[in-house]
């Protein structure tokens, strides 16, 4: 790895900072210059529920390969799925990898590398992508990552909305059915709990809980190797209980993004992550939502778009926000 010496600065070409994607299923990193650009190759480490001392050697491991041969790291941002006490970076909870619970994140990741860091809620890395990159809209912009979990940022005036103490914009965890599924958080009703991968898994297996075993393999195949991906295939083929959970989730979008809109008042909302591939599937019952539940003068002018960075949002935005604290972004 070359870290900064004296020597370099954000204005030199060869200066670069690390971006680090944490997610449910792996980690990703890669070298991203001054003006967005990926330089060199994305990495990909795979992981299933890491501890800390994982995540920090997977982190290591992949800041050394994605670091070219003439390059100069500056900084390092890493987006991680966790409730982040701010300043410092500390995981207060992660619904979705709870054994980084209590880690002192920014700190042990920072000397590790022996770089700057800055750490990041995952959505909101995601969210500062979209408005760096991914949007010549002008002002507030609301950024909804449906992956594993769902994840959520509002960037204003070009920051990050963190709140008292970095924990705004938790926006899966918006109550859209009173008494609805149970969410990985711990509350019920969460948006989380219908519109991301294990939300509509979760919907998926409650719909078809009337069926036999035998029943059930013969439609859908082995429960337990049940996928959102594959729930998306079974859904475009005609099923009635696919295709009702990704209603479901779209209706559920809807309510949570009429709560934003009546909030935050946005000029453009995002919607990122890997579930939003299945966006033909849930965007109608999303729409006729926000048309019931919204009142139009806060409706009306707002763009309601996929994300334009796809699954690097979140990698582009932590090393963005590595770029804004070296002032430079």
């Amino acid at each position: 790895m070359h870290a900064a010496g004296n020597h370099a600065s954000s204005n030199n070409p060869d200066s670069l900072v690390i971006g680090v994607d944490v997610g449910g299923s792996g980690i990703r990193a890669a070298a991203v210059d001054q003006g967005g650009r990926v330089v060199g190759t994305i990495h990909r480490m795979d992981s299933t529920d890491p501890d800390p001392q994982q995540v920090l050697t997977a982190i290591h491991q992949m800041v050394e390969k994605a670091t070219p041969a003439s390059g100069t790291i500056l900084s390092v941002g890493v987006g991680i799925p966790a409730f982040l006490r701010q300043p410092g970076g500390i995981v207060d909870q992660s619904p979705n990898l709870r054994r980084l619970d209590g880690w002192k994140a920014g700190s042990e990741i920072a000397a590790a590398l022996s770089l700057p860091v800055v750490v990041a809620n995952d959505a909101d890395a995601a969210a500062y992508g979209e408005a760096w990159q991914g949007s010549e809209d002008q002002g507030p912009l609301v950024y909804l990552g449906l992956g594993t979990g769902l994840g959520g940022g509002i960037v204003i005036d070009g920051h990050i909305l963190h709140g008292a103490w970095g924990m705004a914009a938790e926006l899966g965890h918006l109550t859209v059915f009173a008494d609805g599924a149970e969410c990985g958080c711990g509350a019920v009703g969460c948006v989380e709990a219908y519109a991301s991968a294990v939300g509509l898994l979760r919907s998926f297996n409650r719909a078809t809980d009337a069926l036999s075993d035998a029943e059930f393999i013969n439609r859908y195949g082995d429960r337990a190797g049940l996928t959102a991906e594959r729930l998306y295939s079974i859904a475009q083929q005609g099923d009635s209980n696919a295709v009702a959970v990704f209603a479901l989730a779209g209706r559920a979008l809807g309510i949570a993004i009429c709560q934003l809109l009546h909030t935050v008042n946005p000029r453009v909302v995002v919607i990122g992550g890997q579930v939003a591939g299945a966006w033909p599937l849930f965007e109608p019952q999303m729409i006729a939502a926000i048309q019931r539940h919204s009142s139009a003068p806060l409706r009306d002018g707002v763009t309601i778009r996929r994300a334009v960075l796809a699954a690097d949002s979140g990698l582009i935005g932590a090393a963005g926000l590595a770029w804004q604290g070296l002032g430079a972004a």
